[in-house]
């Protein structure tokens, strides 16, 4: 007894789903939830060591390489500024704000990854 097997077209795929080998591959450090009483200062001056004048935020999210806050809008931080950056007991540490978004009228979450 013979069997014939029917050939199967492969399926298509949209091109979008498909990962592309060039597109940046997402963080890789293990986030961690922020303990619920701590308190970043966030100052532009970054020879500002004894962080003085400062913004407030609330950290919400935390790796070794960085730091997710949430905070007013009106301090008017973006992408690319340096800012030192102190969270909790750490000693002020320099950093990059590398995304800013728009969580309600008036707070943004904005992500910092330490230089130093």
């Amino acid at each position: 007894m013979r069997f014939f097997v029917k050939k199967r077209k492969p399926l298509s795929v949209p091109s979008d789903l498909i990962p592309s080998k060039l597109s940046k591959p997402r963080r890789r450090p293990i986030r961690y939830h922020a303990e619920q009483d701590l308190i970043a200062m966030v100052s532009k001056d970054l020879r500002n060591k004894s962080m003085r004048n400062f913004l407030t935020a609330l950290p919400v999210d935390e790796s070794h390489k960085g730091v997710g806050l949430v905070m007013l809008e009106r301090h008017n931080l973006s992408e690319g500024d340096f800012v030192l950056i102190k969270v909790g007991q750490l000693n002020p540490l320099i950093g990059m704000v590398r995304w800013v978004k728009k969580l309600d009228h008036g707070l943004v979450r904005l992500g910092v990854e330490y230089s130093e």
